[in-house]
Protein backbone atom coordinates (compact mmCIF):
# COMPACT_ATOMS: atom_id res chain seq x y z
CA UNK A 1 0.00 0.00 0.00
CA UNK A 2 1.36 3.41 -1.01
CA UNK A 3 1.29 5.99 1.79
CA UNK A 4 1.84 9.72 1.95
CA UNK A 5 5.09 9.25 3.90
CA UNK A 6 6.54 7.06 1.14
CA UNK A 7 5.73 9.55 -1.60
CA UNK A 8 7.03 12.41 0.52
CA UNK A 9 10.38 10.68 1.08
CA UNK A 10 10.66 9.90 -2.65
CA UNK A 11 9.99 13.56 -3.49
CA UNK A 12 12.55 14.64 -0.92
CA UNK A 13 15.19 12.32 -2.40
CA UNK A 14 14.44 13.44 -5.97
CA UNK A 15 14.53 17.14 -5.11
CA UNK A 16 17.43 16.95 -2.69
CA UNK A 17 20.05 19.57 -3.39
CA UNK A 18 23.50 18.36 -4.42
CA UNK A 19 26.50 18.83 -2.20
CA UNK A 20 26.78 22.44 -1.02
CA UNK A 21 30.39 22.80 -2.16
CA UNK A 22 31.06 25.19 -5.01
CA UNK A 23 33.24 24.64 -8.03
CA UNK A 24 36.67 26.20 -8.41
CA UNK A 25 35.54 28.25 -11.40
CA UNK A 26 32.70 29.81 -9.38
CA UNK A 27 34.98 30.49 -6.41
CA UNK A 28 37.54 32.27 -8.60
CA UNK A 29 34.77 34.28 -10.27
CA UNK A 30 33.47 35.40 -6.84
CA UNK A 31 36.99 36.37 -5.70
CA UNK A 32 37.55 38.37 -8.90
CA UNK A 33 34.20 40.13 -8.38
CA UNK A 34 35.23 41.19 -4.87
CA UNK A 35 38.59 42.40 -6.23
CA UNK A 36 36.84 44.38 -8.98
CA UNK A 37 34.55 46.02 -6.44
CA UNK A 38 37.54 47.00 -4.30
CA UNK A 39 39.40 48.44 -7.31
CA UNK A 40 36.32 50.35 -8.50
CA UNK A 41 36.04 52.24 -5.19
CA UNK A 42 39.81 52.44 -4.56
CA UNK A 43 39.41 50.46 -1.34
CA UNK A 44 37.24 53.09 0.37
CA UNK A 45 33.79 51.79 1.28
CA UNK A 46 31.36 54.58 2.17
CA UNK A 47 29.23 53.79 5.24
CA UNK A 48 27.42 57.05 6.09
CA UNK A 49 24.67 55.50 8.24
CA UNK A 50 27.15 53.72 10.49
CA UNK A 51 29.37 54.78 13.36
CA UNK A 52 32.19 55.74 10.97
CA UNK A 53 32.07 57.60 7.67
CA UNK A 54 33.96 54.96 5.72
CA UNK A 55 36.06 51.83 5.91
CA UNK A 56 39.44 51.76 4.14
CA UNK A 57 40.75 48.43 2.87
CA UNK A 58 44.55 48.59 2.81
CA UNK A 59 45.22 45.09 1.50
CA UNK A 60 43.19 42.00 0.69
CA UNK A 61 44.31 38.42 -0.01
CA UNK A 62 42.67 35.21 -1.11
CA UNK A 63 43.65 32.13 0.90
CA UNK A 64 42.38 28.69 1.78
CA UNK A 65 41.16 25.94 -0.53
CA UNK A 66 40.44 28.37 -3.38
CA UNK A 67 44.00 29.73 -3.33
CA UNK A 68 45.33 26.15 -3.39
CA UNK A 69 43.17 25.44 -6.49
CA UNK A 70 41.15 22.60 -4.99
CA UNK A 71 38.47 21.19 -7.30
CA UNK A 72 35.56 21.75 -4.88
CA UNK A 73 36.44 24.46 -2.35
CA UNK A 74 34.11 24.83 0.62
CA UNK A 75 34.08 28.62 0.46
CA UNK A 76 36.02 31.68 -0.64
CA UNK A 77 38.26 32.91 2.19
CA UNK A 78 39.38 36.54 1.91
CA UNK A 79 41.58 38.15 4.56
CA UNK A 80 41.56 41.95 4.69
CA UNK A 81 43.52 44.63 6.50
CA UNK A 82 41.09 47.48 7.17
CA UNK A 83 41.08 50.88 8.84
CA UNK A 84 38.01 52.73 10.07
CA UNK A 85 37.87 56.36 8.98
CA UNK A 86 36.68 59.36 10.98
CA UNK A 87 33.91 58.51 13.46
CA UNK A 88 30.57 60.27 13.19
CA UNK A 89 30.08 62.48 16.23
CA UNK A 90 27.24 61.62 18.54
CA UNK A 91 25.68 63.74 21.23
CA UNK A 92 26.48 62.78 24.79
CA UNK A 93 24.01 61.47 27.36
CA UNK A 94 22.39 64.20 29.42
CA UNK A 95 22.64 63.82 33.15
CA UNK A 96 19.53 62.57 34.82
CA UNK A 97 17.86 61.54 31.57
CA UNK A 98 19.47 58.16 30.93
CA UNK A 99 21.71 56.05 33.05
CA UNK A 100 24.89 54.32 31.95
CA UNK A 101 23.08 51.02 32.39
CA UNK A 102 21.33 51.52 29.03
CA UNK A 103 24.67 51.15 27.27
CA UNK A 104 25.08 47.66 28.69
CA UNK A 105 21.75 46.32 27.42
CA UNK A 106 21.87 43.94 24.47
CA UNK A 107 21.89 45.64 21.04
CA UNK A 108 19.17 43.37 19.65
CA UNK A 109 16.89 44.27 22.55
CA UNK A 110 17.47 47.96 21.89
CA UNK A 111 16.62 47.60 18.21
CA UNK A 112 13.44 45.69 19.01
CA UNK A 113 12.25 48.38 21.44
CA UNK A 114 12.79 51.18 18.95
CA UNK A 115 15.94 52.74 20.41
CA UNK A 116 18.13 53.90 17.54
CA UNK A 117 21.61 52.41 17.29
CA UNK A 118 24.11 52.95 14.48
CA UNK A 119 24.91 50.00 12.26
CA UNK A 120 28.36 48.49 12.53
CA UNK A 121 30.75 49.84 9.92
CA UNK A 122 32.59 46.56 9.29
CA UNK A 123 29.40 44.59 8.80
CA UNK A 124 27.89 47.08 6.36
CA UNK A 125 31.14 47.43 4.40
CA UNK A 126 31.53 43.68 4.02
CA UNK A 127 27.87 43.40 3.06
CA UNK A 128 28.58 45.75 0.15
CA UNK A 129 31.59 43.70 -0.96
CA UNK A 130 29.74 40.40 -0.66
CA UNK A 131 26.72 41.61 -2.63
CA UNK A 132 24.46 38.70 -3.50
CA UNK A 133 27.22 36.06 -3.55
CA UNK A 134 27.18 33.17 -1.13
CA UNK A 135 29.89 31.21 0.65
CA UNK A 136 32.31 34.13 0.99
CA UNK A 137 34.09 34.42 4.33
CA UNK A 138 35.91 37.60 5.31
CA UNK A 139 38.67 37.43 7.93
CA UNK A 140 40.46 40.19 9.83
CA UNK A 141 44.19 40.43 9.11
CA UNK A 142 45.10 41.39 12.69
CA UNK A 143 43.44 38.25 14.06
CA UNK A 144 44.04 35.58 11.40
CA UNK A 145 47.35 36.62 9.79
CA UNK A 146 49.22 33.55 11.07
CA UNK A 147 46.38 31.25 10.06
CA UNK A 148 46.24 32.38 6.42
CA UNK A 149 49.02 30.58 4.59
CA UNK A 150 49.39 30.53 0.82
CA UNK A 151 47.88 33.93 0.16
CA UNK A 152 47.16 35.47 -3.24
CA UNK A 153 46.90 39.26 -3.23
CA UNK A 154 43.60 40.70 -4.51
CA UNK A 155 44.00 44.37 -3.60
CA UNK A 156 45.87 46.65 -4.40
CA UNK A 157 47.65 44.30 -6.86
CA UNK A 158 45.44 41.58 -8.33
CA UNK A 159 47.65 38.48 -8.69
CA UNK A 160 44.66 36.21 -9.22
CA UNK A 161 44.21 37.51 -12.78
CA UNK A 162 47.72 36.38 -13.74
CA UNK A 163 47.30 32.97 -12.11
CA UNK A 164 43.85 32.49 -13.62
CA UNK A 165 45.16 33.16 -17.15
CA UNK A 166 47.90 30.56 -16.64
CA UNK A 167 45.41 27.93 -15.40
CA UNK A 168 42.88 28.35 -18.25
Amino acid sequence: MHTWADSHSVKRILHEKPDQKMRLKTAIRHALTVAERLHAINGIIQTPECGHECMRVKRAWLFGSTARHRENPNDVDIIMETILCRPIKKTGIRRGKKSKQTAKVDRIYKRSTGIWLPKETHREGLRYLRGNMRMIRFHDFNIDKNFAAGRIMLYPRNDLLKLNRNVD
